[in-house]
Parts: C-alpha cells; sequence; structure tokens
C-alpha cells in the first residue's frame, strides 16, 4: 500500500491532514482508504493535547526515572557488554536528551490500540551509543519500554 495523496486544509474551524492509500504500483485515482486526522478542533491542537496529558501525568519525568532504571540494571547485570559500550564509564561522559515525543496509532485501519511514546537519545564519549523508548496509555499509564544499545 503507498499513499496516494495527502491534503492539509482547514475546513470550518478544524485543521485536518487526509491521507488517502492505494496499491502498490495501482494507477492514481483508484483510492482503497482514507484518513483523516484532525490536527485542530475548537482551538485546540493536536500538539497541545498531547502536552497536557504529558504534563498532567509527568511522562518525561517517568521517562527519565525508567531510562536510569534500565540503564543500572543493565550496567549490573551485563557488566561485560556494558564496559564494552561505557569504555572507562563516567557520567560526565553520558549525555542523554528527549529525541521525541509521539501519539502513535496502532493495528492500521482498525487503529483499536492508540498510546504516546517518549524516545531518548543516549550518547557517550560524543558518540551516538542508544536510545531508550517508554510508552504510555492516553491516561498516562506506563505499558511498555524499550532500552537499546546500538
Amino acid at each position: 500500500m503507498e499513499i496516494a495523496s495527502v491534503a492539509f486544509g482547514p475546513k470550518d474551524s478544524v485543521r485536518y491532514l487526509k491521507i488517502q492509500f492505494m496499491e502498490n504500483g495501482q494507477e492514481p485515482g483508484k483510492v482503497i482508504g482514507r484518513s483523516k486526522i484532525v490536527l485542530e478542533e475548537g482551538g485546540i491542537e493536536m500538539r497541545e493535547q498531547l502536552k497536557l496529558v504529558v504534563n498532567k501525568y509527568n511522562l518525561i519525568e517517568e521517562t527519565q526515572n525508567g531510562f536510569w532504571t534500565n540503564f543500572n540494571q543493565y550496567r549490573k547485570e551485563e557488566p561485560n557488554e556494558f564496559n564494552q559500550n561505557f569504555h572507562d564509564y563516567s557520567i560526565e561522559k553520558l549525555d542523554i536528551w528527549i529525541h521525541s515525543i509521539a501519539y502513535k496509532i496502532k493495528n492500521w485501519p482498525e487503529c483499536d490500540y492508540e498510546f504516546i511514546a517518549i524516545r531518548m537519545e543516549i550518547e557517550y564519549a560524543g558518540s551516538m551509543v542508544g536510545k531508550y523508548e517508554a510508552c504510555y496509555s492516553m491516561c498516562g499509564e506506563y505499558e511498555d519500554d524499550y532500552f537499546v544499545i546500538y
């Protein structure tokens, strides 16, 4: 499946993004599915709604705590691998930061699973060495996380 067209537009007081899908190689105009994502309705942008949820449930702090829990567990449980990836470990050489915060929808086209993903980048001694991503329900409940060292 590929994207046939993408359109942004205001309609009444709603900003939206409309995506049309078609089968790979199919001639344009033969649309098999559509999705319309509301970006703004009634003066509250989707971005602002996401900020409200993230702030209400302290998801940045939760994600940072989750990172440190995973990092310290990795250091304790895999000392050889840790020392290989974090040679001469010093916390002063470690930089972590929020890379992105995303609202994600899974199980297309049913869209029956939605969550917020907060991704942190991990840099050590000037090199990107991994990432940490935590996923939360729209009610701020922890669902899953991924700690990846490259």
